[in-house]
């Protein structure tokens, strides 16, 4: 009796994974901020939308992820940004869901690599560099911005600037 128990045990527990469930939150028009430059919105119960973490690439050169999701799945897009030239461009976009997990490095993070490497030095052709890098990376949907623009996730927009002036302050665009 006991090892049917533990055998209808085990097939109960080790059977197929439940279906993911995102934690519901209050949708809220104020941002949430954090660490350099990092920018939230919850826009409905279970969706967030927002800007992470901004990283310095040196030679003026920042990069930011914006994304939208919830933990179950979402879309994150890199932005690189020239902080002297003022130009920046939004390198594809990398769509996930825990259902389609993809161990590390996933090809977002093979795709980020490959861009770091490939800006590594500065140089005039810099995000071409990135842009070619990511294309490489099979991240085909480009789109070439001012480091002034805002980008709209939404409904929401999300302000390029933080970067630059955290990381660069006294580098201005074309100076």
């Amino acid at each position: 009796m006991f090892l049917r128990t533990s055998l209808l045990l085990l097939t109960v527990i080790g059977g197929p994974a439940l279906a993911c469930s995102p934690a519901v939150s209050t949708p809220s028009d104020v941002p949430q901020r954090g660490e350099n430059c990092e920018l939230s919105y919850q826009v409905s119960e279970i969706d967030t939308v927002g800007l992470g973490q901004a990283r310095d690439l040196g030679n003026g050169l920042v990069i930011q992820s914006a994304f939208e999701g919830n933990g179950c799945f979402g879309e994150t897009s890199m932005i690189v940004t020239d902080c002297a030239t003022g130009r920046a461009k939004v390198l594809g976009t990398y769509t996930w869901s825990l259902d389609g997990y993809e161990a590390p490095p996933s090809k977002l993070e093979r795709m980020v690599a490959k861009v770091e490497a490939a800006v590594t030095g500065g140089g005039t052709d810099v995000l071409d560099r990135a842009e070619a890098a990511a294309r490489q990376a099979g991240f085909n949907d480009v789109l070439d911005l001012r480091s002034s623009d805002r980008i709209k996730v939404q409904g929401k927009l999300l302000g390029l600037t933080c970067a630059c002036k955290s990381f660069y302050p006294g580098l201005k665009p074309g100076a």
